[in-house]
């Protein structure tokens, strides 16, 4: 029976080796091109190893993507390394990724005919022939020997490891990394990788502290098996069978080319498996002459210290550290590779180490592969870092917005540090759509369609209500595209999800190509909106994704959702999923009216009429109430003049008419009401009525009124108050009125309103840069809203706030949004990559724009650059708003002391430029701190279209360097500081020069000049 079996595999291999270019029979299939080993190269590649690509973030802004391959026996040696499976960093990988660009990290096999191995790198130049292949992922090899995917479900072994070498060490310590990773009883730590991992997946992930004792197998790859093959390469060497050479190969049906398989070539186990009963698990041990031992280590609670007492870490590189880190923990454990026992492995290195010269990086994973590495004690905490790096082992790539990586801070793949691990809020936060489906988390409540041939009608609930989701509501819903599919979710900012920090209780559309895992933001859509997407699948036909609802409640939250073929005017008949079925119709109209309004109709007719007429309107009110008071004037005279209108009429009618009218009406009204009325109204009407009437309104208000009454009454009082107070302003206001009412009576006309003509401008641009109004600078580089300007008495009292938004991108931050309020109206500004940008008037998404309160708007040919005029009431002073790409810049020229001089905001005082506290007394001087001063409370108002974290009581994010230092490592940047002062050097203005040059720097943009 040992003789057939050794025969069949001498048959096999005869004819695998044998077939030019040793093309694997049928039947049997290859997982690479050539064959594991036919000669021994002592400085080149002898069998195919697996490609895996790392990615290392740094904090001031930068990504790197290096690959390396898993190079096994007499390669690993080669390269210099004592073990006998190694990972070596692959120079000359764009020749690789030229040859391929469809690489997948830890599927793809490379194998480089003529590429040199040595001092841990396998150098391929632009003649080396490439074969690429393909792991088989669903074999038990993919799961047992060599590096298996890194799993995202079920029990999962974690190993946290406490480097600690001969110059340096964490802080940290075990106790206290194990609760900031697993929660562990008595650390007081609630919110943790364990927790949030089980809270978002709720609990179809399960966070485990890894343990240090149990048994495995060490093998030995160079272990030559004693068959006669009988074949040679072709310089007449016998070709060498080894145990490398058998992992890689693949056979129908998934299994692996493993001796030691039980149905190895469809045959019994080459060892025995009563031989010895220790060596059941891994009978690999004996035929490839490894080891079965047992390992005993001081693993406390998942996190065990390992001291490196020849290594430093100042000197020395994180990818150093982390081999040598490696090599003992391999030994320590008696395997070739950790995930033979754990399924993630964190190594949490001391200060000091640099990656490419640089020592600020903060972290890197293997993307699909087993290990993350973090800097320092910061990173090594903080739940969002491990979230996102475990996030690329489990193979999710970045999340983009707008053209740029991390910056869909929707989900834990996009910039998410968040909140220091000992800070309570901000760091719970799930995945976007794309990754979510793509974990698999929420798969019994996906659904999936192809919006061209059939519709969606339905209700999306956020991840936090997982299970408690009805059948006919669902988490993630699918749109297939042949080239990226779009993930529609509603992103619902409670519980497991309550950190995240954009786009919150909106709708979201994220794509993701169909040979990648990185995702982007397409639409962000909110209740009534929609977003039709044009050629889909280069069919020529639209698809439009509408959300009709939004229910943001923590425990019934959801959003009603419908996809059809087509513009949004092509909406067929749709019927939700989880409708009600409405009551049936009364039988009978009533036969009088009801004393108050039912919700649903009755069954039937009342008896008879009730007592009076209802107090409230019936079923049918107004559909929404306006959003602040309404422009004009009550249908009837007051019975006195106030010395402006109250926001909201006197609960009786006045008592009578004043002693005598005027003499006659003047020529038109005033434009609208003031924001500030009297807090009581007047005791009775003035002693007597003014000489005469004004010719025609005045063409903007005194500063204060004239001491004398008006010199007779009105014509007679009201004949009741009206029906009720505007519960907010109308969206149309009369089509011309004046800029502003006058404050009280004139005694005569005058020609303008009087102003102390300073001419100063205030700004804030880009990256973002402060100018006050005395012409001096600063940064703040956080992340919030924040009070640019803000005056309750501008116009006559109409008030305008100027707010921006900040989102940050690493060590530095940007403008993304502006908004400003005037009166009663409101606009949103919005730069977007296309150079476009996208405004809301009054909350109506790219509604008509004529006017704010007003005041003219115009808008550029390029549409980048919005002009608010103010020359009706304030001749030569202008609110400019531009935009490029996503940077929003917000610019007031010729501001004067009767416009601006009362204004106080993050931009300073305007007659001393200096930047006070909001007690209008303590000058600060620390930016940050600034900067959270000013950022909007609830007092100031909530004026942009969607809410976005952090919104008080939490603080303004801070980037990951928080000082905002560039330390951009020039040598390595596409564009160098010479560069970017050159492109800059057209720019009149200092400040703009040097707020240009450091956006080019920070973005690596030349084209950034034209922000300025």
């Amino acid at each position: 029976e040992m003789m057939l079996r050794a025969l069949l595999l001498l048959q096999v291999l005869q004819t695998a080796l044998a077939t030019p270019p040793f093309q694997i029979p049928p039947g049997l299939q290859a997982s690479f091109g050539p064959p594991g080993l036919t000669q021994v190269f002592t400085d080149q590649q002898n069998v195919p190893c697996t490609l895996y690509e790392n990615i290392i973030e740094f904090d001031d802004g930068r990504d790197e993507n290096e690959w390396y391959c898993e190079v096994f026996g007499v390669d690993a040696t080669n390269a210099g390394s004592a073990r006998s499976q190694t990972d070596v960093e692959v120079e000359g990988i764009e020749h690789v990724l030229a040859a391929n660009p469809d690489i997948q990290s830890g599927k793809t096999t490379l194998f480089a005919q003529g590429a040199g191995l040595s001092n841990h790198k396998l150098t391929i130049g632009s003649g080396s022939v490439l074969t690429f292949g393909e792991v088989d992922q669903d074999s038990r090899r993919a799961n047992r020997r060599q590096r298996r995917l890194s799993a995202s479900s079920g029990d999962l072994s974690v190993l946290v490891v406490r480097v600690t070498t001969a110059d340096k060490a964490l802080t940290k310590s075990i106790a206290t990394i194990s609760g900031d990773v697993f929660g562990t009883a008595g650390s007081g730590d609630t919110i943790n990788l364990k927790s949030v991992v089980e809270d978002c997946s709720n609990n179809v992930a399960r966070i485990n502290p890894g343990s240090g004792t149990g048994s495995a197998c060490r093998d030995n790859d160079n272990a030559v098996f004693n068959f006669n093959t009988g074949v040679t390469d072709v310089d007449g060497n016998a070709v060498v069978a080894n145990c490398a050479f058998f992992y890689n190969y693949f056979f129908t049906g998934g299994t692996p080319g493993d001796l030691c398989d039980s149905d190895f070539y469809g045959l019994a186990a080459q060892v025995s498996p009563t031989a010895d009963a220790s060596k059941n698990a891994r009978t690999e041990c004996c035929i490839c002459g490894g080891t079965l031992g047992n390992y005993n280590n001081n693993v406390v609670d998942g996190v065990m210290e390992l001291q490196l007492p020849a290594v430093n870490a100042v000197g020395s590189t994180n990818k150093q550290v982390d081999a040598a880190a490696l090599a003992e923990l391999e030994v320590l454990f008696n395997v070739n590779s950790l995930d033979q026992i754990f399924d993630n492995v964190m190594l949490c290195l001391p200060l000091g180490t640099t990656s490419g010269g640089s020592t600020n990086w903060v972290a890197y994973a293997g993307l699909t592969g087993y290990r993350s590495v973090y800097n320092g004690d910061f990173y090594c905490a903080n739940e969002l870092t491990q979230l996102h790096e475990v996030g690329h082992n489990w193979g999710l790539m970045h999340s983009w917005e707008g053209g740029a990586a991390y910056e869909d801070q929707t989900g834990a793949m996009g910039f998410t540090t968040g909140a220091a691990d000992d800070e309570p809020q901000g760091n719970r936060m799930c995945f976007n759509g794309a990754h979510s489906w793509e974990l698999g988390w929420y798969a019994a409540y996906n659904a999936e369609i192809n919006p061209l041939t059939a519709t969606f009608a339905g209700t999306l609930v956020g991840v936090d209500r997982v299970p408690n989701v009805l059948s006919c509501e669902k988490v993630v819903l699918k749109l297939t595209n042949s080239d990226k599919d779009f993930y529609v979710l509603y992103n619902h900012a409670v519980g497991a999800n309550e950190g995240t920090y954009e786009h919150i209780n909106m709708v979201t559309v994220t794509s993701m190509p169909t040979t990648t895992t990185a995702t982007n933001v397409e639409a962000t859509i909110s209740a009534g909106s929609h977003a039709t997407f044009s050629n889909w699948d280069g069919s020529g036909q639209s698809v439009t994704v509408s959300v009709t609802s939004i229910d943001a409640d923590a425990a019934t939250g959801a959003a009603e959702v419908e996809v059809w073929k087509g513009g949004i005017n092509d909406r067929p008949a749709l019927s939700p999923a989880c409708a009600v079925a409405a009551p049936p119709p009364t039988s009978g109209p009533t036969s009088g009216p009801t004393s108050a309004p039912t919700s649903v109709p009755t069954s039937g007719p009342t008896s008879g009429p009730t007592s009076g007429p209802t107090s409230g309107p019936t079923l049918a009110p107004n559909p929404s109430p306006t959003s602040g008071p309404t422009f004009g004037p009550t249908s009837g005279p007051t019975s006195g003049p106030t010395s402006g209108p109250t926001l909201a009429p006197n609960p009786t009618p006045t008592s009578g008419p004043t002693s005598g009218p005027t003499s006659g009406p003047t020529s038109g009204p005033t434009s609208g009401p003031t924001l500030a009325p009297n807090p009581t109204p007047t005791s009775g009407p003035t002693s007597g009525p003014t000489s005469g009437p004004t010719s025609g309104p005045t063409s903007g208000p005194t500063l204060a009124p004239n001491p004398t009454p008006t010199s007779g009454p009105t014509s007679g009082p009201t004949s009741g108050p009206t029906s009720g107070p505007a519960i907010g302003p109308t969206l149309a206001p009369n089509p011309a009125p004046t800029p502003g009412p006058a404050p009280g009576p004139t005694s005569a006309p005058i020609a303008s309103p009087t102003s102390t003509t300073v001419d100063r401008v205030s700004e804030v641009t880009g990256d973002p840069h402060f100018k006050t109004w005395k012409n001096e600078h600063f940064e703040f580089h956080g992340q919030c809203d924040m009070v640019m300007i803000s005056d309750k008495h501008f116009a006559n009292d109409r008030g305008i706030d100027i707010h921006i938004r900040t989102k940050i991108v690493r060590f530095w931050s940007y403008i993304q949004k502006a908004v400003i309020r005037i009166g009663n109206d409101i606009l949103e500004i919005e730069g977007l990559p296309d150079f476009s940008a996208s405004y809301w008037i009054n909350y109506e998404h790219m509604g008509e724009l004529t006017d704010l309160a007003g005041f003219p708007v115009s808008l550029n040919e390029n549409t980048d650059r919005y002009t608010i005029d103010l020359g009706s009431l304030y001749p030569g002073e202008k609110i400019q708003i531009r935009t490029f790409k996503e940077f929003v810049g917000v610019k007031v020229l010729g501001a004067s002391e009767t416009s601006f001089g009362n204004s106080v905001g993050i931009i300073g005082d305007f007659h001393t430029g200096n930047t006070y506290a909001r007690d209008g007394s303590t000058v600060m001087h620390d930016f940050t701190e600034l900067g959270n001063e000013w950022q909007v409370l609830p007092s100031d108002g909530h004026f942009f279209h969607e809410i976005s974290k952090p919104q008080f009581p939490e603080k303004c994010m801070l980037p990951e360097n928080p000082q905002g230092q560039r330390k951009r490592r020039l040598g390595e940047s596409t564009v160098s500081e010479e560069q970017a002062e050159a492109a800059c050097a057209g720019l009149e203005d200092e400040f703009s020069r040097k707020g240009c040059v450091y956006d080019i720097l920070a973005t690596q943009d030349l084209d950034m000049v034209g922000a300025y």
